[in-house]
C-alpha cells in the first residue's frame, strides 16, 4: 500500500457515546484514511467535530434517523471519487445489537477489518487481486439467509436492473461492515438510484428487526454481498492477528484465538466461544470465558507469537 493513497472510511456514528472507541481505533491509521463521518442530525455533535478535525482528514455529513446504517452509507457512497485512487473503501458503523449476551460483535467486526495498523494494511493489500470484490469477517459471511426479505430483495433488483434469480441466496456480510470496491458499488448506487431508494426507508427508523414482511435495510444488506458474485468477484475473509495457546495440563491440545483491540478474545473458527482477557504476558494468558459452561477462568501457555492469516 502506497503511503500517499488514503482509503475512504465511511463511518455512520448514530451512537455518539461510541465515538471514543472509534477515535482510539482509527487514530493509529489516521494518515492512511480519509474519514467520511456520518452523524445523526438529531444528536449533539460539537465534541465529536472537534476531535475529528484534530485527528483526521475527510468530511462530516449529517443524516436523518432513517434507513439505519444503510441509507447514510448510500449517501456517503454517492460522493466518493472513483478516479486517481485505490479502488477500495471501508464501511463501518456504531453497532450495538447483540447476537449473544455479553458478546460484542461490533468489536469482532471492527477487529477483523482494522484491528491494528499492520492488520489494516494487510487487508488493503488484498485488493491488489482484481477478482476480489469484498472483504469481511470470516465468522460473519452468511449464505441462504434471506428470511422474510425475499420479496423486497426481488423488488430492489427490479429497480436496479439486476437479474434476481442469478443472485438469490448468495453470500453477504452479516453485521454490514466490510471493505468493498468503489467502482463496483458506484455502478449501482449513485445520485439517481439513491433518490429512488430513499423513499423506501421512510418507516425504517432507529432499530429495526426483520418482520414477517422483511425490511429494506436488511434487504440491501444482503444485496451488498449479492452484487459481488453477480459481477464475478469474490467475497473473502479478512486477515486477523491470532495466536496459538494450550492449557498447561494438556500442552498437545492447541487452541487458536483472536485477541481484539477491546481486551476480549474468541476462538478464531467459532466466535461464539468468547471471553475476556484478564492478564497476558509474553508466555501466558489468562481468559475468563463467557460462553463455555460454568464460565471458567483458565490460564494458558502461549505457543506461538501473533500472526496474520
Amino acid at each position: 500500500m502506497k503511503s500517499h493513497q488514503k482509503i475512504p472510511v465511511l463511518l455512520w456514528l448514530y451512537h455518539n457515546d461510541l465515538w471514543p472507541e472509534f477515535l482510539e481505533l482509527l487514530r493509529p491509521i489516521g494518515d492512511l484514511i480519509d474519514l467520511r463521518l456520518g452523524l445523526c442530525v438529531d444528536n449533539n455533535i460539537d465534541h465529536i467535530s472537534q476531535d475529528f478535525y484534530s485527528h483526521f482528514t475527510g468530511s462530516i455529513t449529517l443524516h436523518p434517523n432513517k434507513g439505519v446504517d444503510v441509507l447514510p452509507f448510500l449517501h456517503q457512497m454517492s460522493f466518493l471519487n472513483t478516479e486517481n485512487s485505490d479502488d477500495v473503501f471501508l464501511k463501518i458503523h456504531s453497532k450495538k445489537s447483540e447476537v449473544a449476551p455479553g458478546m460484542n460483535w461490533r468489536a469482532i467486526l471492527l477487529n477483523s477489518l482494522i484491528g491494528n495498523r499492520d492488520n489494516f494494511i494487510y487487508n488493503i493489500d488484498k485488493f491488489k487481486h482484481s477478482d476480489l470484490g469484498m472483504l469481511c469477517s470470516q465468522n460473519l459471511i452468511l449464505s441462504n439467509r434471506e428470511r422474510a426479505n425475499t420479496k423486497k430483495i426481488n423488488q430492489l433488483c427490479q429497480k436496479m436492473n439486476i437479474d434476481y434469480p442469478s443472485v438469490k441466496s448468495g453470500s453477504f456480510p452479516s453485521g454490514n461492515m466490510f471493505f468493498g470496491r468503489k467502482s463496483l458499488f458506484r455502478q449501482y448506487f449513485n445520485e439517481s438510484t439513491i433518490e429512488q431508494l430513499d423513499n423506501l426507508f421512510k418507516n425504517e427508523r432507529g432499530g429495526v428487526v426483520d418482520s414477517k414482511d422483511g425490511t429494506y435495510c436488511h434487504s440491501l444488506e444482503r444485496m451488498f454481498g449479492y452484487l459481488i458474485s453477480y459481477n464475478n468477484k469474490k467475497i473473502l475473509q479478512c486477515s486477523e492477528i491470532n495466536i496459538d495457546i494450550s492449557r498447561h495440563d494438556n500442552p498437545n491440545q492447541i487452541f487458536n484465538i483472536v485477541i481484539m483491540y477491546n481486551g476480549d478474545c474468541y476462538y478464531r473458527d467459532n466466535m461464539y466461544v468468547y471471553g475476556n482477557i484478564l492478564s497476558q504476558n509474553r508466555s501466558e494468558i489468562v481468559i475468563s470465558w463467557k460462553h463455555i459452561e460454568s464460565n471458567p477462568i483458565i490460564r494458558y501457555k502461549i505457543n506461538e507469537r501473533s500472526r496474520s492469516v
